[in-house]
């Protein structure tokens, strides 16, 4: 399997030192890894052996606040609470994964009887062999064929750090090394340590990481996954169910009596963490094939780490035969540990210093934006149009495999121009899309129609799965449409709101300015809480409920109790500009002379409003945040330093 990383943390060379005393066990650890961390990266360093235990260090939590002071990021309480437990999720990783590998090797599984082999007896715990002894022959559990929708209720999501051999009834470990005890990093100063049962260890529980778009998830596990000193594997979700599906196809070609089983052991050999990046499952081949393939991994002791949008209970909602794909839930919550970074704010949304060449309307022919494309390569290049004629193509075929060609209707290098039809209006795979991403840094996309579930269901599909994979090269795209971004996608309850409130306000005052000293009456000090601007919204004839969710998408990114009313302004001005073909027009109403206007993000959506049974529908909201992050001056400085700079 090609894989993005692959550092080994050379666990198994240990061997002659493990009848070394308990205290000098982990300092030989972390003299060995750092040893082959620093040869794979061909670096050669003296390691530094730190008397200190690893597993109290506090590292990664003192790189947030150097993140946070050096404003590369915002304070946000909720991160930081997912900071906290990534500490200790990177501790036990690095301390006492050589503890997990131990115990496996304790219990290979010997030859098996002809008869058990014969009859497929392979969930056989334990036996007393002749001597009286346990015999380990097999550990793993047959994962159950099906369970029913209401077991769901029962799942309990255990947050104790470790799986441990045997029984254990010690009620103050049990409470303390558990990732709800980490309140704050007070914790990694009370030797809780000393509490591990380091011999005992069966398994190390993985991290199972959702909540909102644009969060900051993978942004943190990224730099969690950078620090684990283990053979590791990063990938998206996509890219990773295709490489699955590859190998177990190469592994049925080999004649395997059971290529999952058989590719999970390669892969459990080589990797001992493996990261999932926006985990999602929407395909029912997907579904059965990761519900086998991770019950063989997690009992070979490999550790998952992903980001998610979905709460697990939620993935595959309303699939086909999903009473199959339940079993594999309970397995999520047997071996990780699921948290939730709760609401703040999108980050995505909350940079406001955007560049509004990035998504244009209406959209331009092709001639035109070859014109724009053109332009561009001879400026960042310094090359004139006698140089673009010589190395231009049309129709390129461009290798996606040994087997497998697409056409790129016009290149420059790295610089590519296609229609929305001709990437989303075909039957064109992951495969392309990554082949094609891996060849252009930058992309101009144009005809972008409008799509749903119920209309341009699989070009919506593909165009989500299109952004991801742009999104994650960090890919410059030009987007072109006769839609408002707010528009492509089916508008949501939020989004519509907010336009039926300024039809409203337009109806009865001329401007911004007229509505706002109409309002003095209700407004305190210029500003309004939450009930002032329910009065206001039921002054324009719109219902309780629905002011409660428009005041709470305005304060989704400050969380004030009382907002300005010129801060509305702002958030007005935010809508008129996504939503609006004739931007110019509309922005008139909310302009002042003695005003910049600065269009502020609300929230846009309301996930708890979004059946989570059209994956689609609650994809698109992630497609739509990141749509408008790749067009900020933060989003477009990143692609200038990945790719222009290295030119």
């Amino acid at each position: 399997m090609n894989s993005l990383v692959n550092s080994r943390g050379g666990i198994k060379s240990l061997g002659p030192f493990r009848a070394t005393l308990s205290h000098h066990r982990q300092l030989f650890l972390k003299f060995q890894q750092e040893a082959q961390f620093s040869l794979f990266n061909n670096e050669e360093k003296k390691p530094k052996i730190n008397s200190s235990h690893i597993s109290s260090n506090t590292n990664f939590i003192e790189l947030y606040h150097n993140l946070v002071k050096t404003n590369k990021i915002e304070r946000d309480p909720f991160q930081y609470k997912l900071v906290l437990i990534l500490q200790s999720f990177e501790n036990n990783l690095n301390s006492y994964y050589n503890n997990v590998e131990k115990n496996l090797a304790k219990k290979e599984t010997p030859k098996k009887k002809f008869f058990s082999s014969f009859f497929g007896m392979k969930n056989i715990i334990q036996e007393k062999d002749k001597e009286g002894n346990n015999q380990v022959i097999d550990e793993e559990e047959n994962v159950e064929e099906f369970a029913d929708e209401r077991e769901l209720e029962n799942f309990e999501n255990s947050d104790n750090f470790f799986i441990y051999e045997g029984n254990r009834n010690n009620a103050e470990v049990e409470n303390r090394l558990k990732y709800s005890s980490i309140q704050n990093e007070e914790y990694y100063l009370s030797n809780n340590n000393m509490l591990i049962e380091e011999e005992n260890i069966k398994y190390i529980r993985g991290l199972y990481v959702y909540g909102s778009v644009g969060r900051g998830k993978t942004y943190f596990l990224n730099l969690l996954f950078d620090r684990i000193k283990l053979g590791k594997l990063k990938m998206h979700y996509h890219n990773f169910m295709q490489e699955i599906h590859k190998c177990f196809h190469e592994e049925k070609l080999n004649n395997s009596e059971d290529a999952i089983k058989s590719l999970s052991i390669k892969m459990s050999k080589k990797y001992k963490l493996i990261f999932i990046d926006e985990f999602q499952v929407v395909h029912i081949s997907d579904a059965m094939v990761i519900k086998s393939l991770f019950n063989h991994l997690f009992y070979r002791g490999t550790v998952l780490l992903c980001s998610s949008n979905r709460n697990p209970i939620h993935l595959y909602h309303n699939g086909l035969n999903r009473e199959r794909f339940i079993p594999f839930i309970k397995l999520l919550f047997k071996f990780n540990y699921i948290f939730e970074i709760n609401k703040y704010h999108d980050f995505r949304l909350r940079n406001n210093d955007t560049d509004n060449q990035i998504y244009n309307i209406p959209t331009k022919k092709f001639e035109d934006i070859k014109n724009i494309c053109t332009d561009m390569y001879c400026k960042m290049n310094n090359k004139d149009m006698n140089h673009v004629r010589e190395i231009e193509k049309f129709n390129e075929k461009l290798s996606v495999s040994d087997f497998k060609k697409c056409i790129v209707p016009y290149s420059l290098n790295n610089y590519a121009i296609f229609s929305f039809q001709e990437l989303c209006g075909q039957n064109i795979s992951i495969e392309e899309f990554n082949a094609i991403s891996k060849k252009n840094h930058t992309l101009f996309i144009y005809n972008i129609e409008k799509m749903n579930e119920e209309s341009k269901g699989n070009e919506m599909r593909r165009y989500i799965l299109l952004i991801d994979i742009l999104y994650e090269k960090n890919t410059k795209v030009f987007f072109f449409s006769n839609i408002p971004i707010f528009q492509i996608f089916q508008i949501t309850s939020i989004i519509s709101y907010f336009q039926t409130l300024i039809e409203r306000m337009k109806k009865k005052y001329d401007s911004f300015n007229s509505l706002k000293k109409s309002l003095n009456e209700y407004l305190k000090s210029e500003s309004f809480n939450k009930e002032i601007f329910i009065n206001i919204v039921l002054h324009f004839g719109m219902d309780k409920e629905i002011g409660k969710k428009i005041f709470d998408a305005i304060n989704f990114n400050i969380n004030k109790e009382y907002i300005p009313i010129e801060y509305l302004r702002h958030i007005l001005a935010f809508h008129i500009t996504n939503y609006e073909v004739d931007v110019k027009k509309h922005l008139k109403y909310v302009e002042d002379k003695n005003v910049k206007l600065e269009p502020i993000p609300y929230m846009l959506f309301d996930e708890n409003e979004i059946d989570t049974s059209q994956e689609n529908s609650f994809a698109s909201m992630r497609t739509l945040s990141r749509m408008k992050h790749m067009s900020t001056v933060a989003y477009l400085e990143k692609h200038k330093k990945i790719y222009e700079h290295n030119k």
